[in-house]
């Protein structure tokens, strides 16, 4: 009996770490994109392609995935910090930076983390950024922080893996914004081998305003939503991810962060801090 290419596909796939959860996540993409190229090839070539004709012909999976790869492995979407100069990177000035500045954040679940000015500066991902600590007063675990600005661009390193080794450059502010100001970042990234294109799509829900966390109330409030997606390299087609959402105060910095990105096959991370107290060296 003759296998049909779908099913070869999958037992492909199976023998990968990622199982039949990304055979079929990968295979449900397929198809959508299928309609895409369509639209692409029928006023292009004046024909029409059936999907029959994919599922009856003897035209081996690879050849057809090979097709799509072709396609679209060269398109790519730009984003802020892939044009980043590194003769613009300067301190963030969007928070202090001086050496004993400190901010105490308390978590849903009860932990309390310290951040932490080092009044350091250090050479990440080919551009100089401030170096802060993030301290888990229960654990005592030490997380790497890097805040820096690139012209009118508030950039940063997010350590999705938890490796301190592969960070993505995150453009998260920029200066001057107005509500409904947007911005994308991507980035290629790698983990355990498996190779993915991530995108951050990233709009100002609001500017000057006000947000009380326990006893204070903060002024000049902006906040920023993220949506988080992510591809295999090769595919056209996103999938959701997660969100991040932060909120900043002029002359503090971060008062509030709410983070919950699954991305299959990389441990997830979802934390929500809110400020407690705060003091700026002076």
């Amino acid at each position: 009996m003759k296998i049909r290419w779908a099913e070869r596909v999958t037992m492909i796939f199976r023998r990968y770490p990622y199982g039949m959860n990304i055979c079929v996540g990968l295979f449900s993409v397929f198809l959508k994109t299928f309609k895409v190229i369509q639209s692409i090839l029928v006023p292009v070539f004046n024909i029409f392609i059936p999907l029959s004709f994919f599922m009856n012909k003897t035209i081996p999976s690879a050849i057809i995935l090979l097709l799509v790869v072709s396609l679209f492995a060269c398109t790519k979407r730009d984003g802020a910090n892939q044009n980043l100069d590194p003769n613009k990177q300067e301190k963030s000035n969007y928070m202090s930076t001086k050496k004993g500045s400190w901010w105490l954040f308390g978590a849903r679940n009860g932990d309390v983390v310290k951040r932490t000015a080092s009044g350091i500066d250090s050479m990440k991902n080919g551009l100089k950024f401030s170096y802060f600590e993030k301290l888990d007063t229960n654990t005592k675990f030490i997380t790497p922080e890097y805040f820096g600005k690139n012209g009118n661009l508030y950039v940063s390193l997010y350590d999705f893996d938890g490796a301190q080794t592969n960070y993505t450059t995150l453009v998260f502010l920029q200066d001057s914004v107005q509500q409904g100001s947007n911005w994308t970042n991507t980035q290629d990234y790698t983990y355990s081998g498996i190779k993915v294109n991530l995108l951050f799509e990233s709009k100002v829900d609001f500017i000057d305003g006000t947000l009380s966390l326990g006893d204070s109330t903060y002024k000049e409030v902006s906040k920023v939503h993220t949506s988080v997606k992510w591809k295999p390299n090769a595919l056209p087609t996103y999938i959701d991810a997660g969100r991040l959402d932060i909120w900043f105060a002029k002359g503090i910095g971060i008062i509030k962060e709410e983070v919950d990105i699954k991305i299959t096959g990389i441990p997830s991370v979802q934390h929500s801090d809110s400020l407690l107290k705060y003091y700026i060296a002076p």
